[in-house]
């Protein structure tokens, strides 16, 4: 029992720092969903806040938009995505917290859409061991 409580105690994200504010690791998109124009955009910023984002990633559409399946063999190949992301922006101000607030952003890129349907992508953000999404979505022409 106690090895177990000790193994607890270590794995722990939270860092006690004399000087600083007990704190819990955090992530939120402003926002529950977004909307993109037809046209696309080099750069679509979506707005986070967290404790530091540690890892992002998109889903978008469902398995037929995300794959090429070869008749013959059954091997299948990722598609082109219509929505990528290009980077990760952290900007930050010292603060009196043990984990820092952050005013972040990822950056997509998306392309133009004329297929004639709406299409929807989630782009999921994980900040230690907090986890959000937000819903793209993107009109069409």
């Amino acid at each position: 029992m106690f090895l177990a409580v000790a193994v607890l105690g270590l794995v722990s994200c939270e860092e006690i720092i004399p000087s600083k504010i007990e704190d819990k690791p955090e992530i939120n998109f402003y926002e529950d969903a977004m909307t993109a124009e037809a046209v696309g955009a080099e750069e679509f910023i979506i707005p986070v806040k967290s404790t530091g984002i540690d890892e992002v990633y998109i889903t978008a559409g469902n398995y037929s938009d995300r794959w090429e399946v070869d008749n013959e063999s059954g091997d299948l190949t990722p598609k082109e995505s219509w929505i990528e992301i290009v980077k990760v922006i952290n900007h930050y101000d010292e603060q009196t917290r043990a984990l820092i607030q952050w005013d972040s952003a990822i950056v997509v890129r998306i392309k133009a859409n004329d297929s004639g349907l709406k299409r929807e992508a989630t782009v999921t953000a994980r900040s230690f061991t907090k986890v959000d999404s937000i819903k793209i979505t993107q009109l069409s022409e």
